[in-house]
């Protein structure tokens, strides 16, 4: 594509961009375990040309650590599939960076790519990385030093970074990622300790602000988009705990549960849930979007985001979450980013 073609494009309106022609469905696999269930690698062989995103480890630098640290490196409990290629996945926290002096970078960088190297098995097919971190102002630099010095390590992957919608919009202070591609995080856009948030998870309300300088970002946009939940525990107006993959079934007990409208419920004795002690008059937000709010979601993004072949991402996978939704009904909202 020529640049005048494209700065062409960029300007055009929604009703004037040309119908994109390929969107493909993907999933994150987002555990410290690798053993799908029989479900999930049904999943997973419905769209076996299709790269699997799977989390590797993360990399933290705890308050009483003397450099960063590996945390919670993938186990292989059953073989990974040969046939399809794999993305590995870094999370590394925004601490991590904000505690590591620059000279100590470029050596982060090579005790990644020795991890990375040592996890993936030489008979996997691997062409790109994504890195997953939330920098900030602050950290911006020390960040982006990071991935250049690792492209160096391998200049053989292509390096994809997950942008958040604030990064887009305010791309010019918060800098672009050195990489090849970005992946927009769609979710997680509200504060989760706030008694008056209603969903943290996907809220649309809040997105809608932050559409803005995609025709103007630098770099092509994958989606990765939700489907999880869970139940945020309040106590005395006062976010402790999430439980996570919280099931709305197991809130339908009306002797341990009140309902009280707006996805909230009422502890009404203290007991466990999920190895965690709820305390009698506790309240959980259930946080979990419906099918329709990721079809307004879709609505909302697809004159936005101009990349094609567009890849769709859900996280992640896990087959309560699937049941829940349907691997039918997301392929159909994938289909949707390419309908006229």
């Amino acid at each position: 594509m020529s640049i005048c073609f494209f700065l062409l494009a960029c300007h055009q309106s929604p009703s004037e961009q040309h119908t994109r022609q390929s969107a493909t469905l993907h999933y994150y696999y987002w555990r410290s375990t690798w053993q799908p269930s029989p479900f999930e690698q049904t999943a997973l062989a419905q769209k076996a040309g299709n790269p699997l995103y799977l989390r590797f480890f993360d990399v933290d630098y705890p308050p009483n650590a003397t450099q960063p640290i590996p945390v919670a490196p993938l186990r292989l409990l059953d073989s990974l599939p040969v046939e399809r290629a794999l993305i590995p996945v870094v999370f590394i926290t925004n601490r991590t960076f904000s505690r590591l002096s620059p000279a100590g970078v470029d050596s982060l960088a090579q005790r990644v790519t020795h991890k990375l190297k040592q996890m993936l098995p030489t008979a996997t097919t691997c062409h790109t990385v994504q890195f997953d971190c939330d920098w900030s102002q602050q950290t911006r630099e020390r960040y982006f030093q990071f991935l250049k010095a690792f492209a160096r390590l391998c200049p053989e992957y292509r390096l994809s970074a997950t942008v958040r919608l604030h990064q887009v919009k305010f791309f010019e202070h918060t800098g672009t990622p050195p990489v090849a591609e970005g992946v927009l995080m769609f979710y997680n856009m509200s504060d989760v300790r706030a008694s008056d948030t209603q969903n943290s998870i996907l809220d649309l309300k809040a997105a809608k602000g932050y559409l803005k300088n995609f025709d103007r970002y630098p770099l092509p946009l994958h989606l990765a988009l939700p489907v999880f939940g869970w139940g945020v525990v309040q106590r005395q107006g006062q976010t402790v705990q999430l439980l996570h993959a919280l099931s709305p079934l197991a809130l339908q007990d009306s002797l341990r549960y009140q309902t009280l409208g707006g996805e909230r419920y009422r502890v009404r004795q203290s007991h466990y849930q999920q190895g965690y002690y709820l305390y009698k008059n506790d309240v959980i937000r259930l946080e979990m979007p419906t099918f329709a709010m990721l079809e307004e979601a879709v609505t909302l993004l697809k004159p936005h985001l101009r990349q094609d072949p567009l890849q769709v991402i859900f996280y992640h996978l896990d087959e309560q979450n699937l049941r829940y939704y349907g691997t039918d009904a997301l392929q159909t909202l994938v289909n949707r980013f390419t309908d006229p």
